[in-house]
């Protein structure tokens, strides 16, 4: 019986319709697992310089990034865009879980496109429940957009290489 179940579960992830329910499922996971407790602990110095970075004046902004801030300044742009419509703990944070459960989704996306779907989901899975992953992804800071676009990144250049490979061998 239990060998039984197990050809089920596998055969079912291949199908589309239980794929997708499976990853609605992770990235729900994900979100409740990132917004419990969001607002457990108040800022902490480097996210109360982000938001500081998020509301200060543009000139002060530009001056700040030039001198000595610019690893992130991607992120500081992003959250004072972000920050203009609430600059609650809460909402300031939401930024960062955003591109956490963005991340998961990308990581299945990644796994499927370079293995199976099986194989995505289950990287999505394990992202999605690990502890450093939720931790970061309650911090006002720019990690988690990192980890979004470093795996955006991966999985545009595989896109990149499967469409354009012969390309590449001729230059």
């Amino acid at each position: 019986m239990p060998q039984a179940f197990v050809q089920f579960v596998r055969e079912s992830i291949g199908s589309k319709k239980v794929a997708g329910l499976l990853l609605v499922v992770i990235l729900c996971t994900n979100l409740t697992l990132c917004l419990f407790r969001l607002d457990h602990q108040s800022f902490n110095r480097d996210e109360g310089f982000s938001v500081y970075m998020g509301q200060v004046p543009i000139a002060s902004f530009l001056r700040i990034v030039w001198d000595r801030e610019l690893n992130m300044v991607a992120y500081y742009a992003l959250l004072r865009g972000w920050s203009r419509i609430s600059d609650s703990e809460i909402f300031v944070r939401l930024l960062s879980v955003s591109f956490a459960v963005g991340t998961v989704a990308l990581i299945a996306a990644l796994g499927g496109k370079l293995f199976d779907k099986r194989t995505g989901l289950l990287a999505a899975f394990l992202l999605a429940i690990h502890a450093s992953a939720v931790v970061y992804a309650q911090n006002a800071r720019a990690y988690t957009m990192a980890a979004f676009l470093v795996t955006l990144s991966w999985l545009l250049l595989i896109r990149l290489l499967e469409r354009w490979s012969w390309w590449l061998l001729t230059a």
